[in-house]
């Protein structure tokens, strides 16, 4: 094996090492709780499935997580959809209204605390379309 490919095996090794142990961490070294956006799932003409991650719960604690979807992009006043747990994990929740069809959605997961709300990446989804 060459020079050049051993370091970068080394380095790859090294980097995914360090990852790990960064994202097994479950202190509240954050101030603010972490959430993701998962995927959309289950996608058909009337419904879809929403998925989320809470990593990090934060100082402050919890009042509410869900997810926050629309037809526009970046629209804090979407439509919320409420998660009733609301502890370090994966959730998922169906869309409470039926889907247009044949549209493009945008959601993103949200966590809120009484001092902030915090969002998710946003991602897009396309509902089916009617027969």
């Amino acid at each position: 094996m060459n020079s050049n490919l051993r370091t970068v095996k080394t380095f790859i090794w090294t980097l995914a090492f360090f990852t790990s142990m960064i994202s097994c961490k479950t202190d509240n070294s954050f101030d603010y709780p972490l959430v993701f956006t998962g995927d959309v799932i289950n996608i058909s003409d009337s419904s879809a499935t929403f998925t989320g991650k809470i990593t990090n719960l934060g100082k402050y604690p919890i009042s509410e997580s869900g997810f926050i979807w629309s037809l526009y992009h970046n629209d804090n006043n979407g439509i919320k959809i409420r998660n009733i747990e609301t502890s370090v994990g994966v959730f998922s929740l169906n869309t409470n209204q039926k889907l247009l069809p044949g549209k493009t959605y945008y959601l993103r997961a949200y966590v809120q605390t009484n001092n902030s709300l915090t969002f998710g990446r946003e991602v897009s989804f396309k509902s089916g379309n009617e027969e």
